[in-house]
């Protein structure tokens, strides 16, 4: 079974900014670790790391930090893990930056849905980030 999103008031803080931003372009994707077999046919919670991905973001709404302008187009590493983007996924991305990667890190086990804007709006204010 999947592990559950983080709680919003231990990923946030973690973060060096925070954007609302769209998924304009996946530039790279890493190679595919290998999928197990599944054990019954029916199956599809099966544990495996899905690939890195290079995208470009564009964002909508800076939320806190210095980073982020309104239309500002820029690229972003996302680790593997549990899940994969596409272009068009648009929401809040949690980002910091690494000395390991040209491109700021998104972070957060799962994609920008799991949180309400209004979830987020609410950390933001409670942690006093702006």
């Amino acid at each position: 079974m999947a592990l559950p999103p983080e709680p919003i008031d231990e990923l946030l803080p973690q973060a060096e900014f925070g954007v609302v931003a769209e998924v304009i372009e996946i530039k790279e994707r890493g190679k595919q670790d290998y999928i197990p077999t599944p054990e019954k046919p029916d199956m599809v919670d099966i544990p495996r790391d899905l690939p890195y991905q290079v995208l470009t973001l564009q964002v909508k709404e800076r939320l806190f930090g210095s980073s982020g302008t309104l239309g500002q187009r820029f690229d972003a590493y996302k680790p593997a893990g549990d899940y994969v983007l596409r272009a068009g996924v648009e929401g809040p991305f949690f980002l910091v930056k690494d000395p390991e990667h040209k491109q700021p890190v998104i972070i957060g086990r799962y994609g920008p849905d799991n949180y309400t804007m209004t979830v987020v709006r609410a950390a933001i204010k409670k942690h006093g980030r702006s």
